[in-house]
């Protein structure tokens, strides 16, 4: 639909450009008539506006006012990208021209463009690539520890330089990117022509993706990760009849880069059949070697749970792969996507179980007799999670360090299927913490869950658990968040269900919230707090939504609801009778506006000033933040009319207003739900609201407005 606002800007870009051309008449007349000047070329936001005549400037008080900034023309020209091969040079070059002349401000141009290449191109010289023969870096032959001052300073150059590439243009974005795959490209095919013994590091990879992610060019980013993809088979072929250190590891490390791309791409790479057969071959010839999916390394874990979800969801693959992998589909969904309930162990606790192996948590591959002390003594296994709890919830732990023992917990339970019920038991034993039957009373002996501090640490864990399928995020939902939160929303009050509870929602936050933006940011820095560091492990985390229920998901909504309407005198915290309402709304504000885990961290942190916030405060904003989220919508009006039943909207539980300010709350996130039912007051002004608003976008919306009123 066309809007006058749309018809002002088209009028506006065809006077700016009867401007152009009149001055470009009137300039040839000139030159007519002068000597002629040197040769250059300018922007005409460089000239100097001309002297106007107080007639004419009457004149242009009555015309509609030029938009402030560059013209779309300049835009365009200064951000479409061009094809940077040799039959386009030229075009570049008159790009060049047109955008800064022939002097200095070119030269300039150039020299920044160059200068951030250079600097990327550089990750991937042979001085920071992998020696295959050694597993050394480059000329480096003895390994760097990841806390030495080097490795702080290059994770610092790191967001320098992402910050760098942020600022270039679209344009000199995809040619940057360009240069870099294709250096990428030829330094495999190097390797594996057997003209080199160096590969790139999987960290500089992904590193690469998130720059190609942030600029947003998806169809370049799937092609190269296809065609990626195709070379680790031969990649690992050489790096297994070398004997190489690293075989087994490089291939499946960057194969999990990978499919987390494809993860969040998932609906633009089905859209081609060819890419989709490419990427489900490529896959599949990467983890071809594993017989068992209940006895692999996590990254194959991740693997296999990808082609099981792309293959039940793809008609074409089910026509051509049917008989190559139905076998293993079945394998697959009876080992990773069977229901896995909590388990209450107590056991005698050995305090020296493994705790020199969590104490190096780099130690991978792992040997097999630990594995065989999980796998057969259940003792271990609680000896073992109780020391792990005791690791992730120490508030001077590195964030790094945080992320490398929560993928090593991945990797041992990848191995030892029974640790994905003992993760369940322990997060159930500390969100439940007025419920002394869920076990692990070691661990609540030696963890104080009232402390605000250890929540960051226990979320980073969550998260990787479950985006590396060690268990589903909607068993933890079921066992774990609901009876955590139930108990205080609709059972006696319990002072002792209160830090549990204010866990669990702090949990929900960091596993509902999604971060649209593409960030890199330094995650040793203090002040940036505590998340996951990889961004594989984000797509990942952030794919796992699509595998909850609707019931599952709206459940814990409406528990959280409740429990925020709840207002009850004893669980608000002891300054909160010295909180003033300007202290709430600031609350408010801060959480509303949280972009990214950064900001999360800030504000949730012991230091955000969440200690002055009760739980049915916190509760109430935390409830805000995940109806706003895009997935729950989505997901939330996919079936409109599977909604009313007594387990969904029509929970007797729930007030019929309750029920009508989680619907607003879900459907409209970003207006005041309390404004706009008091100025609703009855239903026909609300339907009056429905019946003008209505349109294709929002007939979902309004069907399921009109049929709660209905019901």
């Amino acid at each position: 639909m066309v809007t006058p606002t749309d018809d002002i800007k088209v009028d506006m870009d065809i006077q700016m450009m009867e401007t152009d051309l009149s001055s470009f008449f009137s300039s040839v007349n000139d030159d007519q008539r002068s000597p002629p000047a040197p040769a250059s070329v300018k922007s005409t936001r460089s000239e100097k506006e001309p002297v106007v005549h107080s007639s004419v400037k009457q004149q242009d008080t009555q015309a509609p006012q030029e938009p402030k900034g560059p013209s779309r023309h300049m835009q365009y020209t200064s951000h479409l990208p061009l094809p940077q091969d040799e039959l386009s040079s030229h075009e570049c070059n008159q790009r060049l021209v047109v955008l800064f002349g022939v002097g200095k401000a070119r030269d300039a141009a150039r020299h920044i463009v160059k200068k951030v290449s250079r600097e990327i191109l550089r990750l991937f010289s042979r001085k920071n690539c992998i020696d295959v023969s050694s597993g050394d870096l480059g000329k480096n032959k003895k390994k760097r520890d990841k806390y030495e001052p080097s490795s702080v300073s290059l994770a610092a150059n790191l967001e320098v330089l992402f910050s760098k590439f942020h600022k270039l243009s679209y344009y000199d974005q995809h040619m940057v990117m360009w240069q870099c795959t294709n250096a990428v490209s030829e330094q495999i095919a190097s390797f594996t022509g057997g003209n080199c013994t160096y590969l790139p590091q999987v960290e500089y990879i992904s590193y690469l993706f998130d720059l190609m992610e942030h600029y947003v060019d998806v169809n370049n980013l799937l092609e190269s990760s296809v065609q990626l993809l195709a070379d680790l088979c031969i990649v690992e072929s050489q790096l297994s009849q070398g004997g190489s250190s690293i075989s087994g590891i490089y291939t499946t490390s960057l194969c999990l880069c990978i499919v987390a791309i494809f993860r969040k791409y998932h609906s633009f790479l089905l859209v081609s059949e060819d890419l989709t057969f490419k990427a489900f071959e490529g896959l599949i010839g990467v983890v071809k070697h594993v017989c068992n999916p209940a006895d692999c390394t996590s990254d194959e874990r991740c693997i296999l749970a990808y082609l099981y979800d792309v293959y039940t969801s793809c008609s074409y693959l089910k026509n051509k792969f049917q008989e190559m992998f139905s076998n293993a589909y079945s394998k697959i969904r009876v080992t990773l996507y069977a229901e896995i309930k909590p388990s209450a162990s107590n056991q005698l606790w050995d305090l020296k179980v493994m705790r020199d192996f969590l104490g190096n948590a780099r130690s991978i591959p792992i040997e097999q007799y630990l594995m065989d002390q999980l796998t057969k003594n259940a003792g271990s296994r609680y000896s073992f999670v109780v020391n792990t709890m005791l690791f992730i919830c120490d508030v001077n732990l590195p964030s790094e360090r945080l992320n490398e023992i929560s993928v090593l917990c991945a990797e041992l339970t990848a191995k030892c299927n029974s640790l994905s019920a003992e993760w369940l038991g322990v997060l159930c034993a500390l969100c439940c913490s007025s419920n002394h039957n869920c076990g692990y009373i070691d661990v609540l002996t030696q963890i104080d869950v009232s402390d605000l501090s250890i929540h960051d640490n226990l979320a980073v864990f969550t998260s990787i658990l479950i985006a590396r399928h060690c268990f589903s995020l909607q068993d933890l939902l079921y066992y774990v968040a609901l009876p955590s939160l139930v108990n205080p929303a609709f059972g006696e009050i319990d002072p002792e269900a209160e830090p549990g509870a204010r866990l669990t929602c702090h949990l929900l936050l960091r596993l509902f919230k999604v971060n649209k933006t593409v960030t890199w940011q330094y995650p040793s820095n203090p002040r940036r707090g505590t998340h996951v560091k990889a961004s594989c492990d984000r797509h990942l985390l952030a794919a796992r939504h699509n595998n909850i229920d609707v019931g599952a998901v709206l459940a814990v909504l409406k528990a959280m609801l409740v429990l925020s309407d709840s207002c009850r005198d004893e669980l608000k915290t002891m300054s909160s009778g010295r909180r003033d309402s300007k202290g709430g709304e600031e609350f408010m504000s801060w959480l509303t506006n949280m972009d990214d885990d950064t900001a999360m961290d800030m504000m949730l942190g012991p230091s955000g000033g969440m200690e002055n916030a009760g739980l049915s405060e916190f509760s109430k904003h935390a409830l805000c933040e995940l109806c706003s989220q895009d997935w729950v919508s989505e997901k939330f009006l996919r079936d409109p009319e599977g909604l009313f039943n007594s387990e969904m909207l029509l929970d007797h539980k729930l007030s019929p207003e309750q029920t009508q300010q989680l619907v607003c709350m879900i459907c409209y996130p970003a207006h005041d739900v309390s404004k706009l039912e008091e100025e609703e007051a009855d239903h026909k002004e609300k339907i009056e609201r429905i019946l003008q608003t209505l349109d294709p976008w929002t007939i979902r919306i309004s069907l399921l407005e009109l049929n709660l009123m209905l019901k």
